[in-house]
């Protein structure tokens, strides 16, 4: 899939820093809560957002979205609002057994890219929220896992979007934190 010229030089990176940022939780109404924020703010605001989840967490997210006044079914037909199950996701990114990062960083651009495009204005932004790294961790593939964060923080360095990573633990306690920060630790605390 080519990019679009026009999409991808107005998503470039400009004066408004992108974020990586990864939401330590230990149930899901907490994990729910801060990701129904962080895509209502992107879609009430006009621009794109791209969900990465589980099918259960993508339900609850709708649920949540269409109950703070968030108008889900437009933002879905605008193509400003594109949904895709996290483990579905993960396996077009394994090639026998092994993680893939040129088509995961492709894969992950293309949507981001794809987002955009249906975003209106001359300045557009996406939030992308995951879970496929959440899920190698659980795998037990943390370098992969580790692999997958830096390739998300290339893009969050090359443009204008904002990145939301979910990690669920038992450590019973609720964190945001930047990436990568202490990654490997945070991994090792969550198995």
């Amino acid at each position: 899939m080519s990019k679009p010229k026009q999409v991808t030089s107005a998503l470039a990176k400009n004066d408004t820093a992108g974020r990586h940022e990864a939401v330590f939780y230990s149930d899901d109404r907490q994990l729910l809560d801060q990701l129904s924020r962080f895509i209502a703010a992107a879609l009430n605001a006009g621009n794109g957002a791209v969900v990465v989840a589980t099918r259960a967490h993508q339900e609850s997210l709708v649920q949540s979205l269409e109950a703070s006044g968030v108008d889900v079914a437009a933002a879905l037909k605008q193509g400003r609002y594109i949904v895709v199950d996290a483990a579905d996701a993960l396996s077009s990114f394994m090639a026998n057994g092994m993680f893939d990062s040129t088509r995961f960083f492709q894969s992950f651009e293309n949507l981001m890219l794809t987002t955009a495009s249906a975003v209106q204005g001359k300045h557009p932004r996406v939030a992308f929220f995951g879970e496929c790294v959440d899920l190698l961790r659980k795998q037990g593939n943390a370098e992969a896992a580790i692999q997958a964060e830096k390739l998300g923080n290339q893009l969050a360095a090359r443009y204008a979007m904002d990145i939301l990573c979910g990690f669920n633990g038992s450590s019973g306690r609720y964190e945001k934190r930047s990436h990568p920060e202490n990654l490997r630790r945070a991994f090792s605390r969550l198995s």
